[in-house]
């Protein structure tokens, strides 16, 4: 059997596998190690579906004679894919809001496999504040009643999606320029630090919902620091792991910095500004001073 990857021949020694999808999974195995993924994939010129294996797994490669694979580097595959997505989610929903059943139900068709895309591709925060497999239910209720009467998706529907799609175009924006991102946010982070100083005085002058809403904003530019952080530091030659932070790895302060957050918004739950006072003013404000003074070393 032949195998050309990117049409170059591949000098592979088999060694046990019988079947393709052995072949396949050591082909991903090795190239996982390069930081590449298997995107195309044909057998004998007939291309093969990647996301189900189940009819071709088994199949005895004495009766193959040429396997052609394209492979990518990871992140293209990813931003490519998450592409994709943003596409299908922007198209559904208009096809929703103009009564086009009949190209929403084609797209539906899909929605699961996008779904598992989604939750695969997108960083685990971005998955928990807008999970599309949530949505499935409302979705297919949707479809149900407008088959008997022409009727709009809730809004709630509506914003859940534009929610995913802006999520997405988020992720694709970070992949395709981490180091700009990453500024952005430093930069709104610095701007926040004098509200963050003053964050129990807001609590005691009855600016709740400000001071609430400066914190949601601030678990969000930190989560994006947090996932760009890493990616930022190789682009500027330097390695995270060698970093110190207040006298911490790099990592052990990220993680410090989280349960400080998580003692804050149980703080938040259980209306205790005084402790939100002293963890803003004598734990977060420190540390994310610390942060952005390594930052602007790097």
């Amino acid at each position: 059997m032949e195998i050309l990857l990117n049409k170059q021949p591949m000098d592979i020694q088999l060694e046990g596998e019988n079947v393709l999808g052995d072949i396949i999974s050591e082909l991903e195995i090795w190239l996982a190690k390069e930081n590449y993924v298997i995107q195309t994939l044909k057998q004998d010129n007939e291309n093969i579906d990647l996301s189900d294996n189940s009819s071709w797994k088994d199949t005895d490669i004495k009766g193959i004679t040429k396997l052609e694979v394209e492979a990518v580097m990871a992140e293209e595959a990813r931003y490519n894919n998450l592409e994709t997505i943003a596409i299908y989610l922007t198209n559904l929903k208009e096809a929703m809001l103009q009564g086009n059943k009949e190209l929403a139900s084609d797209l539906l068709t899909d929605f699961e496999g996008v779904t598992y895309s989604f939750n695969s591709m997108m960083d685990s925060s971005f998955v928990k504040s807008a999970p599309l497999n949530v949505l499935i239910s409302e979705i297919h209720n949707w479809e149900t009643n407008t088959s008997k009467e022409n009727l709009p998706p809730s809004q709630g529907l509506v914003q859940a999606l534009e929610i995913c799609v802006s999520m997405v175009v988020i992720q694709i924006k970070e992949i395709s320029n981490p180091i700009e991102e990453c500024d952005k946010a430093f930069t709104v982070l610095e701007g926040m630090l004098p509200g963050l100083r003053d964050l129990s005085l807001m609590l005691q002058t009855g600016k709740d919902k400000e001071a609430l809403n400066l914190v949601i904003t601030l678990t969000e530019v930190l989560n994006k620091i947090m996932r760009l952080f890493g990616k930022y530091c190789t682009l500027k030659n330097k390695n995270l792991e060698d970093l110190s932070i207040q006298e911490l790895p790099a990592q052990e302060f990220f993680t410090a910095l989280n349960n400080i957050f998580n003692e804050l918004g149980e703080a938040f739950e259980s209306n205790d500004s005084i402790l939100i006072g002293d963890l803003s003013e004598y734990e977060i404000v420190p540390k994310l001073e610390s942060l952005i003074e390594i930052r602007n070393s790097i």
